[in-house]
């Protein structure tokens, strides 16, 4: 039986006066990483996949340089787009975000609905499952589009998954039912 291993990527180096899209890992993000693959390696996959965001990808090339397997990045399965978003203290950052899941059809956060979001991340994730036939895919993204995802197919408070996400964080599904096996909230 395979699975579908979805990963919240590894800690950042958080600049405030940068778009969170394009933040990269930080030292302990590296390091993380490296416990990460650790864990991974009960998996029988055949590349890592992730999101187009650096720190996304960063996370995936330090995975796939200890499992020894490719790297691949892959289009829309990015976190919902938050350029113009400025950096808030973490309060005020859930309280904006509990209202996103809560209203899936507004356009709170970034350029997108919850809705939209899932979507599209929908539809990404079903073209690699269609790519890569028959072994556990592991796939490096964001904890925003990875909660929404989950919320599709089980009876979970998205708000909750969401908050409950650590740097990285594994939330591993039966393939194509999309069942919550396990949730791993911190690496």
């Amino acid at each position: 039986m395979t699975s579908l291993v979805l990963i919240k990527h590894s800690m950042p180096d958080v600049k405030a006066d940068i778009p969170s899209k394009q933040w990269t890992l930080s030292d302990e993000g590296r390091e993380r990483s490296v416990k990460l693959a650790g864990y991974l390696k009960q998996y029988k996959a055949r590349c890592i996949y992730t999101s187009l965001e650096p720190k996304a990808i960063q996370t995936g090339e330090v995975v796939s340089n200890q499992l020894n397997l490719p790297h691949k990045t892959v289009r829309d399965v990015h976190e919902n787009d938050r350029t113009h978003m400025k950096y808030l203290p973490r309060n005020e950052y859930e309280t904006i975000f509990k209202e996103y899941f809560a209203n899936p059809s507004k356009r709170i956060v970034g350029n997108e609905t919850a809705e939209d979001a899932a979507k599209r991340f929908d539809k990404a994730v079903k073209k690699v499952m269609k790519e890569d036939k028959e072994r556990d895919i592991i796939l490096i993204t964001h904890g925003t589009v990875m909660s929404l995802f989950v919320n599709e197919d089980n009876d979970v408070d998205v708000f909750n998954l969401w908050n409950s996400l650590q740097l990285p964080s594994i939330i591993e599904l039966s393939m194509p039912d999309f069942q919550i096996r396990k949730i791993v909230e911190e690496i």
